[in-house]
């Protein structure tokens, strides 16, 4: 596994050693939070160290595309490292915080029975922060 770069160097090694074909990723912020994680594949490397992805965004030689509309956005891409796989499992653990909800909401109070119930609320004080 790939770590995230500190030293400038070191991307632009990682990004001179992209060929077509190889999969990067790019972390998607809403404001502060992270709302996705897009995965590309490289399309075309240009002669001038420009990166087209799959969905024909056209990076600059350190891998990065500014979009400085109001409504556009930035892409940076990263190779799949532990700030990547820390996003996707931060949406993840959202999603299916949000299901467990909507299940629990969805639930008719007819059909349920106090051990159930007892169960569920055990095991939410658990985890709830102390």
């Amino acid at each position: 596994m790939m770590i995230i770069f500190d030293e400038f160097e070191e991307r632009k090694a990682w990004l001179s050693s992209l060929k077509e074909g190889d999969t990067v990723y790019d972390i998607i912020y809403d404001y502060s939070y992270i709302s996705a994680v897009k995965q590309y594949k490289i399309k075309k490397i240009t002669t001038t160290g420009k990166i087209r992805l799959d969905d024909d965004t056209l990076l600059d030689n350190n891998g990065y595309r500014y979009d400085s509309s109001w409504s556009g956005s930035s892409v940076k891409i990263l190779p799949m490292c532990d700030k990547v796989e820390k996003a996707i499992n931060e949406i993840k653990t959202k999603n299916l915080y949000k299901e467990c909800k909507n299940l629990l909401e969805q639930l008719p109070a007819k059909d349920l029975n106090y051990e159930s119930l007892l169960k569920i609320k055990e095991i939410l004080i658990e985890m709830k922060p102390k």
